[in-house]
């Protein structure tokens, strides 16, 4: 029976990027929606003159959330009580909270148009306070500073933005950094991909990487674990789900063979494989390539 040795690196790298990258909740062509979700795709249409895209994606698998959720940001986005350089100041705010890369990259171009000095959305996106902020933009950092990291406001902090904002203006803060922070949430766990880079992108923050890191190498631990499994048993559609469409592997001998023709072997009898156990499974990561690495030949 023949074992994977050589060109480990590349079989690993193509399942990882497979099962980390992936879109876990992409458009839906319009042949597969149900009737409530058609609905809701041409009230989007009605309401924003635009075709779903970004969170509404995965929004639509709940077709009412989507509509109140959207609803809700035709308010908060384009009639808040701030006006939009103040509005998208603290979206991109709350983009860095949550480290979301699509919210960030749409609304990098919108904030700096609306006036935004871009020096402050680069402070932003590298987790620095900014410099030079106006009143207006140093009172709205506190607070949503205060309500992120506080889970409150304090006295001093809410008496000033009621002075300054009144008591919709509050409100209105509190439900922009509410809105996108739900938006967030849906594209980190959809996986939604980022789209095109912002002029400044959203660094990844060293406390974050770190963690993020952790994570990512026990997920490709799990993969080459199953993959291992799955290949012993001859799990045809195990694999089908976790190997990349362009997945290739060399073999010991040399030979080469597709995702296709290595599934039809495996599926057929042709190639048989062993389990194979390893207890501790070496990792790196290459931003968001990773490679894991097996035995020796």
């Amino acid at each position: 029976m023949r074992r994977i040795h050589l060109a480990k690196l590349l079989v690993i790298l193509l399942i990882a990027v497979n099962a980390r990258a992936q879109d876990r909740l992409p458009p839906i062509p319009s042949e597969k929606m149900s009737a409530d979700q058609k609905k809701a795709v041409d009230d989007f249409r009605t309401a924003r003159q635009a075709e779903p895209s970004g969170p509404f994606w995965p929004l639509l698998r709940s077709p009412e959330l989507m509509t109140r959720g959207r609803a809700l940001g035709d308010y908060l986005r384009y009639r808040s009580a701030l006006p939009p350089r103040l509005s998208e100041f603290v979206i991109l705010l709350t983009s860095r909270q949550w480290t979301q890369p699509y919210e960030w990259n749409v609304h990098y171009h919108i904030a700096v148009n609306a006036g935004l000095n871009p020096n402050v959305a680069k402070a932003i996106a590298e987790g620095r306070r900014p410099d030079g902020l106006t009143d207006d933009e140093e009172l709205l950092y506190t607070f949503c500073l205060e309500v992120q990291k506080n889970q409150s406001v304090s006295d001093a902090t809410y008496k000033r933005a009621l002075s300054r904002f009144g008591e919709q203006g509050v409100v209105d803060t509190v439900g922009i950094v509410g809105y996108y922070s739900l938006l967030a949430m849906v594209l980190n766990t959809a996986r939604t991909p980022a789209g095109a880079s912002a002029a400044v992108p959203l660094a990844v923050l060293p406390a974050l990487a770190d963690s993020a890191g952790k994570q990512a190498e026990q997920e490709v631990r799990q993969v080459e674990r199953l993959f291992n499994e799955a290949r012993a048993r001859a799990d045809v559609t195990t694999l089908e789900k976790i190997l990349a469409d362009e997945w290739t592997i060399t073999h010991s001998d040399g030979s080469t063979d597709t995702k296709t023709q290595y599934l039809s072997d495996l599926r057929s009898g042709a190639r048989k494989f062993d389990f194979v156990k390893q207890d501790e499974i070496p990792v790196r990561l290459y931003g968001d390539p990773a490679a894991a690495f097996g035995f020796p030949e």
